[in-house]
């Protein structure tokens, strides 16, 4: 900002059109020094300082302008040891908004950099000064557009405003331009976007810039969603395991294909088991000799078949086949069907008499599976 253009203009109040103008260039730049300075150096004509209305901060551009200037004739400043960052000043009369040519006054406390206030603290005030000068503000003839930032970080589920981050929008000509923008911000999903700020004067001459958006998750939701979609993945695959256990058991307890009937398909062999077709022991081992022709053991109870067809040297499993005995809780029977997870069954005691019918490979209903016994 140092090197804006600095003139010196002796003759400027001939050439202002302005009484305003003129009263400010007959004054003489009024000096306020520390005890002891010198008051006889003071300056009759005002400076020139020129500028840009795209100056991010204008007021420091006068102040280090004007301290710049003084210094040219003003034996009193050490230029040198200014620290004008710290230096502070007040500039009054001064709209960064209106081009042109403004009749500014600037009040600055001089800081420098090596010398110690009388309490030991560095950088001391040094000098003071009040100083008139002229500011010509300068517009390159598109409009202003300034933004807060290139980029800023904003939180999934907030509100968009792309307003809030515009710092500052101006014209010359006094009507503040159109602003327009382009570019979608989907607050509810994660991810990049841009968005183009543009402002547009009645002259159409425009001015453009962008801001990267960047919307995330906090950490604390990211992980509440997480858990919120496991445990509704969870239930999800509960409630589906149930409907499979109520359709199971619904199949098993549906009669699909059942055929009552006091006659089986065939008879004969020398079946261990009496009370015929009215006894599920009587009708598995029946089935078997009349299907698969295998004169089985006599095994007892239909709850022990599985245990002491292991024990007499017959191979079972959880998987249903073809010519097995499946064998429930109390009851057992033959499969002579397998179909996905259902069996057909040939069974005894169905209501106390022969009977066929479609259940689940997992039990009937009524009946828990122990398990099935292949036949040799």
């Amino acid at each position: 900002m140092l090197n804006k253009k600095l003139k010196r203009i002796g003759s400027f109040v001939a050439s202002l059109a302005t009484a305003c103008i003129f009263a400010v260039a007959n004054s003489s730049p009024s000096i306020v020094r520390a005890a002891g300075n010198d008051t006889s150096n003071a300056v009759a004509d005002l400076p020139l300082i020129e500028i840009s209305m795209e100056d991010a901060n204008p007021k420091e551009t006068i102040k280090n302008l004007v301290i710049q200037n003084r210094a040219q004739f003003d034996k009193n400043i050490d230029i040198n040891n200014v620290d004008f960052a710290k230096s502070t000043s007040e500039i009054s009369d001064f709209d960064r908004t209106v081009s042109g040519l403004q009749a500014v006054t600037a009040k600055i406390n001089l800081v420098y950099r090596n010398q110690k206030a009388k309490n030991g603290s560095d950088n001391s005030v040094g000098y003071s000064l009040v100083q008139n000068v002229v500011v010509k503000v300068e517009q390159n003839g598109a409009p202003i557009l300034k933004l807060k930032s290139d980029k800023v970080v904003v939180n999934n589920g907030d509100k968009w405003n792309p307003a809030s981050y515009i710092s500052y929008v101006n014209d010359d000509s006094g009507v503040l331009p159109i602003l327009q923008y382009s570019g979608n911000v989907n607050m509810n999903k994660d991810g990049h976007y841009v968005v183009t700020y543009t402002a547009i004067d009645r002259d159409g001459n425009s001015t453009s810039a962008t801001l990267d958006v960047i919307v995330r998750t906090p950490t604390e939701v990211k992980e509440t969603i997480e858990k919120d979609k496991k445990d509704a993945e969870k239930k999800k695959q509960e409630l589906e395991e149930k409907r499979k256990r109520e359709e199971e058991r619904k199949e098993a307890s549906d009669d699909l294909d059942s055929r009552g009937s006091s006659n089986p398909l065939r008879g004969g062999g020398n079946n261990p088991y009496g009370g015929g077709w009215s006894n599920c022991t009587f009708g598995a081992w029946q089935a078997a000799h009349d299907r698969s022709g295998v004169n089985l053991p006599n095994w007892g109870n239909a709850g022990s078949w599985i245990a002491n067809a292991r024990r007499t040297g017959y191979a079972t499993g959880s998987t249903p086949r073809v010519g097995s005995v499946v064998v429930y809780s109390h009851h057992v029977a033959y499969v002579t069907e397998v179909s996905g997870n259902r069996i057909h069954i040939v069974e005894g005691n169905f209501n106390g008499h022969y009977n066929e019918r479609w259940v689940s490979r997992y039990g009937t209903g009524t009946q828990s599976l122990r398990g099935y016994i292949y036949l040799k």
